[in-house]
């Protein structure tokens, strides 16, 4: 991925053997293939703030910085709550993100790159890791003691979802490989980029043509709000609720823009664009300079890195969340991680200020 130059990130099928972190994957889904795999962070930094539950892997994006010798590798992952009740407009407390990074000479991976035509289920890592999630897994199965969890509620998850259960009644062995897939886990997929090509049209729109866009996203809005109210229920909306929608949407340049840049790729879940802005999908709820807070490390202020666009959802028919965008902020340094998983910063902008 490049500075100075908007990448998007499309959703993609692969080899699962190449989404291990020998090959420094970016990805969606699954779990997490963890560049540092000695201190990956522990199981209370990776709750929920609001149910504390165990939060889920959402993807991962490797973003190598080459002016900084210990970011030849640099990898950002993003965690979240699959509960749609701690969900709250305009926040960001269900999510989490770290970032970690290692030079070119490390203990764990070769200075040369991995040979990519070589199949391997190797999964680099010196702890033990959840057979649901792939965090950390400090409980081990009483009855096989070679199957780890991160916590008590995962372990029930495998012996109610998985196969665990039977693979103990027949007093078999079974070990972490990240190519098995639990149904516990968001459908995995690759996540693959290409530049963003921007066409003079992309920025011209004629005043009709706004004005038919707009009726459509009316049409549209009152169709949605239809299938999901009973139709006696209809005449109760007050009206102002319609037009606050409506208004939204007529006077939000933001939101505009946002329709026309995307109506070329409509399929970009990831737009990457380091020290650059977000692409805002309203005018509203934007945050101020100093809504970001600095790195808890350095203190050098953090600055925009990548963000994950609300297509993504469409992907994940078992996810019963929502969210406009998510803005991913990193420190503008990129500090020295000295191989540590650091918290960085996600701004979560919705549409509406009330659900």
């Amino acid at each position: 991925m490049c500075e100075n130059q908007v990448d998007l990130g499309f959703l993609d099928k692969c080899e699962p053997w190449l989404l291990v972190n020998t090959f420094f994957p970016s990805k969606v889904g699954g779990r997490p293939a963890w560049l540092d795999v000695e201190s990956i962070p522990s199981n209370d930094r990776l709750k929920c703030s609001e149910c504390e539950k165990q939060l889920t892997f959402l993807c991962q994006v490797y973003a190598p910085l080459d002016e900084y010798d210990i970011c030849f590798h640099r990898t950002l992952y993003v965690f979240i709550c699959t509960d749609a009740l701690c969900w709250k407009p305009n926040t960001s407390k269900t999510i989490k993100v770290f970032r970690c990074q290692l030079p070119k000479v490390n203990k764990y991976y070769e200075p040369t790159p991995p040979n990519e035509d070589v199949p391997t289920d190797e999964v680099i890592t010196s702890v033990k890791l959840c057979q649901v999630c792939g965090c950390r897994g400090p409980l081990s199965c009483g009855a096989c003691k070679s199957t780890n969890y991160c916590s008590k509620e995962h372990q029930k998850i495998d012996w109610t979802l998985g196969e665990h259960k039977t693979v103990c009644e027949k007093n078999a062995k079974q070990s972490y490989s990240n190519n098995e897939k639990h149904k516990y886990l968001l459908e995995e997929f690759d996540l693959v980029t290409e530049p963003e090509e921007i066409t003079d049209s992309d920025d011209a729109e004629s005043e009709q043509d706004q004005e038919i866009r707009r009726m459509k996203d009316y049409d549209e809005f009152m169709k949605k709000h239809k299938e999901q109210t009973k139709d006696d229920e209809l005449a109760n909306v007050p009206d102002e609720e319609f037009e606050k929608y409506t208004n939204q949407i007529d006077d939000d340049k933001d939101f505009d823009k946002f329709k026309k840049r995307i109506a070329s790729d409509p399929d970009q879940v990831i737009r990457f664009d380091r020290a650059g802005s977000p692409l805002w999908i309203t005018s509203k709820n934007k945050p101020k300079i100093s809504d970001i807070p600095a790195c808890e490390l350095c203190n050098a202020p953090r600055i925009y890195e990548f963000q994950i666009m609300p297509q993504l959802l469409n992907s994940f028919k078992e996810l019963n969340v929502d969210w406009g965008i998510l803005a991913i902020y990193t420190c503008k340094q990129s500090c020295n991680t000295n191989g540590n998983y650091v918290d960085e910063y996600c701004y979560k902008q919705d549409i509406c200020e009330d659900k």
